[in-house]
């Protein structure tokens, strides 16, 4: 945090290089998110780079009290949100990004890795059925691991309502599950 503070104050000076090492730090990461969110790399390519601009321009802007990794999400979930509402299209998490097979270990039983994974590729279809509201607070906990505080500080809501929103979530996905298959959740 400390770097990119230094960085920021350089940015804020006017060198362009600062601000290429921060596009460097958070493109790769910002990237995963954002094909999470709309299962398109060329859509996450276009968000991203008007992530950047966005940041770049409202550099004054951002306060340092809060992390910048924080501050740069919230951008991309709010850039994220006006290119959907732009192109008025909803797309689901593309299953092979996060279910992807992980391969079978050695002497593992075929038909227990086929039942694992098809169960994995079942929850993911649950999480693309969920709406934003509560699909962004369960990606940005489960998939990028942030905290309830930065949940709630990146969509600019309260720390009770992110937890809420991700528990809510959790459970329209269990009730969905149990729905399906008669209170089995093995």
């Amino acid at each position: 945090m400390h770097e990119d503070l230094a960085h920021i104050k350089r940015i804020r000076d006017g060198d362009i290089e600062a601000f290429e090492v921060i596009v460097d730090k958070y493109r790769n990461k910002l990237f995963s998110f954002l094909v999470k969110m709309t299962c398109s790399r060329q859509d996450s390519e276009e968000i991203l780079q008007e992530v950047f601009i966005r940041a770049f321009n409202n550099i004054n802007k951002y306060d340092d009290r809060w992390s910048f990794s924080t501050w740069i999400y919230r951008i991309a979930v709010n850039t994220y949100k006006s290119h959907m509402k732009k192109t008025r299209r909803h797309k689901t998490v593309p299953i092979d990004e996060i279910a992807a097979d992980k391969g079978m270990a050695v002497g593992e039983n075929p038909e227990k890795v086929f039942e694992r994974n098809e169960r994995h590729r079942e929850i993911v279809s649950l999480i693309n059925s969920l709406k934003d509201k509560q699909r962004i607070p369960l990606i940005l906990k489960y998939v990028k691991g942030f905290s309830y505080q930065e949940i709630s500080e990146i969509l600019g809501i309260s720390e009770e309502a992110a937890k809420m929103r991700v528990l809510r979530a959790k459970k329209n996905i269990c009730e969905k599950y149990i729905e399906k298959h008669g209170g089995d959740i093995r």
